[in-house]
């Protein structure tokens, strides 16, 4: 017997998983002819999948599974699915910049599992150069362009309204 009332609407904060890969780009120095420094466009950081804290509003779609934990009848569980948007600040790219998520959930009690697409900023250079080749004189950092891309993405949370 369920004593409380299943939310429809709640909000939930955990992490999210993106493989949205990250690349960072900067000048670096490169060892050129008679041991000088030469500067170069390069690829400094990068990694293929990040993870990062996220916010999720959930919209209960359907009427909740009731059940029981295994192997503990008296304890219930509720399980139901959702719909689900997020916003969250990716300190990954070296800026704090917001970025979204908009898919599916999957609560188990108060715990949601995400699944879907993560709307998120990527870096390019900028200026017309190219990567991989000489910067020019007093350069200090690479021009850099931000473009939002899309991405599968897992996501955990846990609810945090209404309690």
């Amino acid at each position: 017997m369920l004593y409380q009332n299943v939310p429809r609407v709640s909000v939930s904060a955990g992490l999210l998983t993106t493989f949205l890969q990250k690349t960072i780009i900067g000048i670096q120095g490169v060892a050129g002819p008679s041991n000088t420094s030469v500067n170069y466009f390069k690829v400094t950081d990068s990694s293929r999948a990040q993870v990062f804290p996220m916010a999720f509003f959930n919209l209960r779609t359907f009427g909740p599974l009731l059940t029981t934990w295994p192997g503990q009848p008296e304890n219930e569980l509720v399980i139901a699915n959702s719909v689900s948007a997020g916003i969250g600040i990716n300190p990954n790219t070296g800026t704090n910049q917001a970025e979204f998520f908009l898919g599916d959930a999957i609560s188990f009690g108060r715990a949601y599992v995400h699944l879907g697409a993560h709307f998120g900023r990527t870096e390019s250079l900028g200026g017309g150069f190219q990567l991989n080749t000489p910067s020019p004189t007093g350069l200090t950092s690479a021009p850099i362009n931000w473009n939002y891309h899309v991405a599968f993405s897992v996501g955990l949370s846990v609810r945090l309204s209404p309690f």
